[in-house]
């Protein structure tokens, strides 16, 4: 009854959500069988954080070698179009999220009594995930097996000419704490050569995070507050070593004391685009910002004057937005977002979050974190639909009629 209660509120206040479900389009044709599947897809796509669009394709009990606690720990596989996902029975013990797209082979081993059915999936950072118990396992390998070579075939990843391409796509275990700290230098050299590569390639005149422009000067930290900081640096630098440094990563109830005790300056762009999954939207869609960029400026509409009115009122006391550099880094964001979701547009208070994303990350990096926080995250938040919110007017950017 929940259920079908929020099906016709939501029916009522923006039918245009249902294009994603055609089958809950005829209220008359949905039965207890279409309500179950849709809670499990919610569920799925909000404790993964995954894009609406994802289509669960398979749920299946089994286990995953979990190397921090050297044993095997029961939960459930989850398969979608672009992911393997892993949720652990106890709450909070394990959660994995795999993309397609990082993983390199999907293997199955040899059935013994003690590895009941397994199979190994292989990442490109050289970590390797064991899971066993899985029933139905030819039919679940094949099926992934066809959407990672779509995945591959529709995004296809460039590796970096350092390690040999032997090395990198064959299929070997490691524990998470045996390659995570001989691997991290060739995450570096990658990253490296990716930001070498957006600097002549990018159209955007300041590709780095603003506080990497700005320091205010006498502001640096009393030597309590650098203690601090390098202590939990040091925490979390312990924490990769041993569950992983990438969107991979085993993540478990440390990772929330962690957080709670803290993000570092430092990491805190990085650990948003991976705890966001923002960092697949980023590696999927190479140049879609800078075309947006290219297609939006210049136009002006209503969403345009909008935005053009709260600039200056984001974070007005930091000098990141007391000169143009800032403040035109700020504007390309927010209008790219606004042309790529016509139908949220700009909503007030976008500014602000949009404001501290550039503190911390690349222009780039913070459209896709504005990405998932408005469409994945907090979907319902920037929304002119929704009853009680007071946002600016999202006029359509793209609209002819308004340029």
């Amino acid at each position: 009854m929940e259920q079908l209660a929020d099906v016709t509120l939501r029916r009522l206040l923006d039918s245009e959500a249902f294009d994603l479900d055609p089958d809950l389009q005829e209220p008359s044709q949905i039965t207890k069988r279409d309500l179950e599947a849709r809670a499990q897809k919610e569920f799925f796509r909000a404790f993964f954080r995954l894009p609406r669009k994802e289509k669960l394709h398979a749920v299946v009990d089994c286990a995953l070698w979990t190397p921090f606690s050297r044993c095997h720990t029961a939960g459930r596989m989850f398969s979608s179009d672009s992911y393997i996902c892993f949720a652990s029975r106890e709450d909070g013990c394990c959660n994995v999220v795999l993309p397609l797209r990082e993983v390199v082979s999907i293997e199955k081993m040899e059935d013994t009594s003690l590895l009941p059915n397994p199979i190994i999936v292989s990442i490109r950072s050289k970590m390797a995930f064991q899971f066993i118990e899985l029933k139905d396992r030819e039919k679940l390998v094949e099926g992934l097996l066809l959407r990672l070579k779509q995945v591959h075939a529709n995004h296809p990843v460039h590796y970096d000419a350092s390690p040999s391409d032997e090395d990198m796509t064959s299929p070997v275990f490691y524990s998470t704490s045996m390659c995570s700290d001989k691997f991290g230098d060739l995450e570096m050299v990658s990253s490296q050569s990716s930001e070498e590569r957006e600097k002549e390639q990018s159209p955007l005149p300041h590709p780095e995070p603003l506080t990497a422009l700005f320091q205010q000067s006498g502001s640096q930290s009393p030597d309590s507050r650098l203690s601090r900081e390098q202590i939990k640096i040091s925490l979390w630098n312990d924490h990769f070593a041993e569950y992983g440094r990438t969107v991979c990563m085993f993540r478990t109830e440390k990772i929330r004391k962690l957080v709670a005790m803290g993000i570092p300056e430092s990491l805190r762009g990085r650990l948003w685009l991976l705890f966001s999954d923002a960092v697949t939207d980023l590696a999927s869609h190479p140049g879609y910002y800078g075309n947006l960029v290219e297609q939006s400026l210049g136009r002006c509409c209503l969403v345009t004057e909008e935005i053009e009115r709260d600039l200056h009122r984001s974070l007005p006391e930091h000098p990141a937005f007391q000169n143009e550099t800032g403040i035109a880094a700020l504007r390309r964001v927010l209008t790219a977002y606004a042309h790529r979701n016509p139908k949220i547009g700009y909503c007030q208070s976008m500014n602000i979050l949009t404001s501290v994303l550039l503190l911390y990350a690349k222009e780039e990096e913070a459209f896709w974190l504005l990405v998932a926080v408005c469409e994945r995250m907090l979907p319902d938040y920037f929304n002119h639909r929704v009853i009680g919110k007071l946002p600016s007017s999202p006029s359509s950017i793209t609209s002819g009629e308004h340029a």
